[in-house]
């Protein structure tokens, strides 16, 4: 008979201790500049040249001397290429300031009679151009290793000459999911498809196993031919105490060579499970979608911002602050994992320019909460509840709620 082992649930902190200390960046790669938005820098960008590498006009205009304008209105003569005294020259917006100009009228601002300009003010020095350097500076460093490449990023890269950069490789997780209710046609599974879809838009690159059985020995198969390709694999499911514990014997039977935890401190979630095996990360994930879902958010995704070289591993952010709206009372599941942190669905509802966050009554296994909902709380570690009119965090996860 096999003898169980039972949960040891370990809290966020270690967790993450655990993520940073037992796994480590993957290798850089350059790739074109062009391909590389939502990459993560494995190299500090520096501006070899100035933006802009001239001062430049802001307006369509005429450049002039300052000195030139004495008495308005003022004509000067229409010139090309240099301002000399009593000239100026028409420029366009973004094209370098002509030289010896110092201040660009706009040209509704002036009248022209032929070969001449009629300027009716006396315009500032530097009035209407922008400086040489004024948005980067040659020397400064503009983009720092580990940073997650946005189209603004990529411009910036483009504007300053690179072709291809160094970034960090994709991590290649391999999502495996188990139940043979599933393989009997009895229920669709839909749950990887869930979290691939998570883990992409994290930046890994995902592919789904075909379902496979509960049977310790067929999974744990799966999971060495999965470690010689993928740099992590993801069980889905088969996660329970005693003979149904399918996941975690497959795992155990294949050998765990790291350090390892079995359970965290959080509800829904509580069952998942993460052990390094041949030296490479497998996380154990329950197959309740709610509790999945939690279970990305503070172990499977955290483990993918370390391999991608973000120093960040935190997935999830705030989106917003708002006010429960009614006292949410946890219950005995509350007090039986008071010490656990919870996570509660919410859906936002803006009343007079504040947000209201409506919690709503959920179990596990729901979909409903992700499907309408705007995103989550956290009841800390101590708390049985929250009271109405408390001010609360509500977090969003990238590709689940915007």
């Amino acid at each position: 008979m096999y003898e169980y082992d039972l949960f040891k649930y370990v809290d966020l902190r270690t967790v993450n201790k655990l993520i940073l200390e037992s796994t480590s960046p993957l290798e850089a790669e350059v790739v074109d500049v062009s391909d590389c938005t939502g990459r993560v820098l494995a190299e500090d960008i520096t501006a070899s040249y100035d933006i802009p590498e001239r001062d430049i006009s802001h307006v369509d205009g005429f450049a002039v001397r300052v000195q030139d304008i004495r008495d308005v209105p003022m004509k000067l003569k229409v010139g090309e290429g240099v301002v000399r005294e009593g000239t100026a020259v028409f420029v366009r917006t973004g094209e370098p300031v002509p030289e010896h100009a110092d201040a660009v009228i706009p040209v509704e601002a002036v009248r022209v009679e032929e070969n001449h300009v009629i300027i009716y003010y006396r315009p500032s020095k530097g009035s209407e151009i922008i400086p040489r350097g004024v948005d980067f500076r040659a020397g400064e460093v503009v983009l720092r290793a580990g940073h997650e490449l946005r189209p603004q990023d990529v411009k910036l890269l483009i504007d300053l000459g690179y072709d291809k950069v160094r970034v960090y490789r994709k991590p290649k997780v391999l999502v495996v999911p188990t139940g043979s209710e599933f393989v009997e046609g009895l229920r669709r599974e839909s749950s990887s498809a869930f979290i691939k879809g998570v883990v992409s838009a994290y930046g890994a690159d995902c592919h789904v196993s075909e379902v496979l059985p509960d049977d310790p020995a067929v999974i744990a198969d799966a999971v060495v031919d999965g470690l010689r390709v993928y740099d992590v694999v993801a069980t889905i499911g088969g996660a329970s105490i005693g003979q149904k514990d399918y996941s975690w014997r497959a795992v155990k039977s294949v050998g765990i060579d790291g350090p390892y935890f079995r359970g965290i401190k959080v509800v829904p979630g509580r069952v998942t499970s993460l052990a390094i095996v041949k030296r490479k990360p497998v996380v154990l994930l329950p197959g309740f979608i709610e509790s999945a879902f939690t279970a990305l958010v503070y172990v499977l995704l955290p483990l993918i911002r370390r391999l991608s070289g973000v120093p960040d591993i935190v997935a999830y952010r705030s989106i917003a602050t708002a006010v429960v709206d009614e006292d949410v009372d946890l219950g005995t599941f509350g007090r039986k994992y008071k010490s656990f942190l919870k996570v509660r669905f919410v859906k936002l509802v803006r009343r007079d320019g504040l947000y209201t966050a409506e919690v709503t009554k959920t179990v596990s296994f729901m979909l409903s909460p992700l499907v309408k909902t705007s995103g989550y709380i956290e009841v800390p570690p101590g708390a049985t509840g929250v009271c109405a009119g408390s001010s609360v965090t509500v977090y969003g996860v990238k590709g689940v709620f915007s």
